[in-house]
């Protein structure tokens, strides 16, 4: 009864020039919460002093607990510290809130045009011999893939027969624009992309022994196939590093559509190089984009 009178009587006022928002319910947990603790407290002081149980419970009796416990000053730290609680959860509201409407104007922004410009405005950036994209039948496939893939256009699936669960495995000979493609998108505010050569990865490996991607984010290896297969690290012998990427990116069942992959190699090749399962794995991971015509360059 007194916690309920006392209740009703700070509910009326203001405390810290804070509303008071506790509720009757929570003023009743903490009032049981406190008076467990002082009794605790008062428990291990008497342990050090009194031998018996009986004796300890016989002075606990004699101990007006309620007394003890200013139920003003502590409801009014509740009081301010659920405030609190309640600003930092409306804060996080509305950071999430803001990046969902962050994320919407993204995707409103950068679409498959966006994309395509993207591509035209850093093509000749990127191999300045090339005063612009060359747009034609040869790379026209490969542009319209890498603009759907990355806008999430529904072209991808209904026009191009690709899906969107998987990632890209773009393959074809030296020269028709694979990498230079995916580097002029590479920065980009929807999908920024890592890009990766296998052969700096193995020079990494000779010098540090492993190397590291970061699967959750988008990423692109480049060139798979021209990369030595036997890589020393000092006296031990290292495996055939896509190899293992591959296999263990399926066991850690990440999103297989974050991942874009250059080649030379035909699947007779990659079974011949990493083994069936990679050629087995790659067929159910990726959507196959083969890319034909003469040299660019």
């Amino acid at each position: 009864m007194k916690i309920q009178k006392l209740g009703s009587q700070l509910n009326s006022i203001e405390l810290n020039q804070e509303s008071y928002i506790l509720t009757l319910e929570e003023e009743n947990e903490i009032y049981l919460n406190e008076l467990k603790r002082i009794k605790l407290d008062a428990v291990r002081s008497m342990a050090a002093v009194y031998k018996t149980k009986s004796e300890i419970e016989y002075k606990m009796s004699q101990i007006d607990f309620d007394a003890k416990i200013d139920k003003l000053k502590l409801f009014s730290i509740c009081n301010s510290n659920k405030h609190q609680a309640l600003w930092h959860k409306n804060q996080e509201l509305k950071r999430k809130e803001d990046e969902r409407s962050r994320i919407e104007n993204i995707k409103k922004t950068c679409d498959a045009k966006y994309f395509y410009k993207l591509i035209a405005y850093n093509s000749p950036l990127i191999c300045p011999k090339q005063s612009q994209l060359i747009y034609n039948s040869q790379t026209e496939h490969l542009i319209k893939t890498i603009c759907f893939f990355m806008s999430d256009d529904e072209r991808f699936e209904t026009e191009l027969g690709y899906d969107f669960k998987k990632g890209l495995w773009i393959r074809g000979i030296s020269g028709l624009g694979k990498t230079h493609i995916v580097k002029c998108v590479a920065d980009n505010e929807r999908k920024p992309i890592k890009i990766h050569s296998v052969l700096d990865i193995n020079s990494k490996l000779k010098d540090d022994g492993k190397y590291h991607i970061n699967i959750s984010d988008y990423n692109y290896i480049d060139d798979v196939g021209t990369e030595e297969l036997e890589v020393w690290f000092y006296k031990t012998k290292m495996g055939s590093w896509f190899k293992e990427f591959i296999e263990n990116y399926v066991m850690k069942n990440m999103p297989y559509n974050k991942l874009i992959v250059s080649t030379n190699l035909s699947f007779d090749e990659v079974e011949s190089r990493y083994s069936y399962r990679v050629r087995s794995r790659v067929r159910g991971m990726f959507n196959i984009v083969d890319v034909v015509g003469s040299d660019l360059r």
